[in-house]
């Protein structure tokens, strides 16, 4: 009905005239999961690459395991003669435990004492790689939505798969209606002539072309750019499950593990190891205060020291000076 699209807003009359067009609704969604799908697999590419790479370096610290060896070992003898004086390990529930637990002093904590220690002990560039590079990944990871990376994925091959039987669909369309078309033009070319037998089959040819040319002409290739974008995106898919997901899943349990937070499964990693990141950045900030504030005390100490030794020499050269006067000094006969 003509009048029918000359009626309300440009955006109602568009909406109109795609709703006529077969499958419209399923070539919308194909198209908003086209303009979104890159997107959508940077944000889990890149997620997954922080969780792991944040994973990875907090197993592999040798600082960081350097530092909750001295704890532990602060800790049991704080606790000797108890039932928890003999511990083995330190559960991650407790890391925060250690920053607010004070010294008889009540003002110390058991981790700035741990911290002085090993910084007398000469680890300071060990303190450093912890508070510096350890801090910023599992803070940046901490931030991440691990646990919605995998029902992403799920989202992304689902919707992939819909647009494959939408390609599929419309390819069958499509070779219908050229066999209807080729059917077509064979009749009407065997009621012609027969004396003109042979100019009918010399042009069939080129009339058989220019129907399935206009066939191709807007179906064809949208079926083409669908099946372009199934292909590319299946393979994406795949090697986003096998370069960041399924390391991923590995990674998560065993800082899971490492921290004393086992889980039974791969799916219930992802919340497990958000809970891991926020904990251990919470401690890691705190160390690197306790950190700062240590080397603060070291640096006036030296500074301390330094004055003192200036004043020492200054004070031997004024007796020494004082000493050789009164040697040169005139004796009275």
């Amino acid at each position: 009905n003509v009048p029918a699209y000359s009626l309300g807003s440009p955006a109602e009359r568009f909406i109109l005239a795609t709703s006529r067009v077969p499958r419209h609704q399923e070539y919308l969604a194909a198209a908003k999961l086209r303009a979104s799908f890159q997107e959508r697999y940077d944000k889990i590419d890149e997620g997954s690459r922080v969780a792991i790479d944040a994973a990875q370096s907090l197993v592999q610290s040798r600082g960081l395991t350097l530092v909750l060896q001295r704890i532990l070992a602060v800790g049991n003898a704080m606790n000797a003669g108890t039932s928890i004086g003999d511990a083995r390990g330190i559960r991650l529930g407790s890391l925060l435990a250690i920053v607010k637990t004070k010294g008889r002093d009540r003002q110390t904590s058991v981790l700035d004492y741990v911290v002085q220690g090993l910084l007398k002990r000469g680890h300071a560039r060990v303190l450093t790689e912890v508070v510096v590079s350890l801090k910023t990944k599992v803070a940046n990871a901490s931030r991440v939505p691990i646990e919605d990376f995998r029902n992403e994925a799920r989202r992304l091959k689902a919707g992939l798969a819909t647009v494959q039987k939408l390609r599929a669909e419309a390819d069958s369309d499509l070779r219908k209606e050229e066999n209807d078309s080729l059917s077509k033009e064979r009749s009407l070319m065997g009621a012609r002539d027969p004396c003109r037998r042979r100019r009918k089959w010399a042009s069939s040819g080129t009339q058989m072309n220019a129907a399935r040319a206009s066939a191709h002409a807007s179906a064809g290739r949208r079926v083409a750019r669908l099946g372009s974008f199934c292909d590319q995106s299946r393979r994406s898919l795949d090697a986003l499950d096998r370069r960041r997901l399924a390391p991923m899943a590995l990674k998560l349990r065993a800082v899971c593990e490492y921290f004393g937070e086992p889980v039974a499964d791969d799916a219930a990693a992802p919340a497990k190891a958000s809970y891991v990141f926020t904990t251990v950045g919470a401690f890691l900030r705190a160390l690197d205060g306790a950190v700062a504030q240590a080397s603060r005390v070291a640096r006036r100490e030296a500074s301390l020291q330094k004055s003192l030794a200036v004043t020492r020499r200054a004070s031997s050269g004024d007796v020494e000076v004082e000493r050789g006067e009164r040697d040169n000094r005139p004796r009275r006969r």
